[in-house]
């Protein structure tokens, strides 16, 4: 009834040769006929090639785009950087000019500034009570 193994001879679709072996045929038959249609949509797809064409489009875009930006970064941000270095050189000066100011404060004596009377008083103290005072007082601030 059924032939032996060594007659049966399968094909590259798995489908046996034999006349008299139908198991499994149907289910054989429609897996050849999903992957007939998968073929036609890769080849219908390998004819338009609209999805590729746009991402090849875009990576191609992109050394422009990267140009573009980089024109108007340089564009907004050259005129603050300028300005911040001169504005830089502005506070140096200014520091130096402060730093200067105080050295000629240290150097100058209260002494020397009011004089050698020490019995000058404002408002019934001496200089070296009103010192005291100003001790006192940022002590307690």
């Amino acid at each position: 009834q059924y032939p032996d193994k060594k007659n049966l001879h399968p094909d590259q679709f798995g489908l046996t040769n034999s006349k008299h072996s139908v198991p499994d045929l149907s289910n054989k038959v429609y897996n050849l006929l999903g992957d007939i249609e998968q073929l036609k949509e890769e080849k219908e797809r390998s004819k338009s090639k609209s999805d590729e064409m746009r991402l090849l489009e875009s990576i191609q875009q992109l050394p422009v785009s990267l140009q573009t930006s980089k024109a108007q970064q340089e564009k907004d941000f050259l005129p603050l950087v300028s300005s911040t270095g001169k504005k830089c050189e502005e506070g140096v000066q200014l520091c130096a000019d402060v730093e200067s100011a105080l050295a000629d404060y240290d150097t100058q004596y209260t002494q020397v500034i009011v004089g050698q009377d020490t019995d000058l008083q404002v408002e019934g103290r001496n200089l070296a009570q009103w010192q005291e005072a100003l001790r006192v007082a940022i002590l307690n601030t």
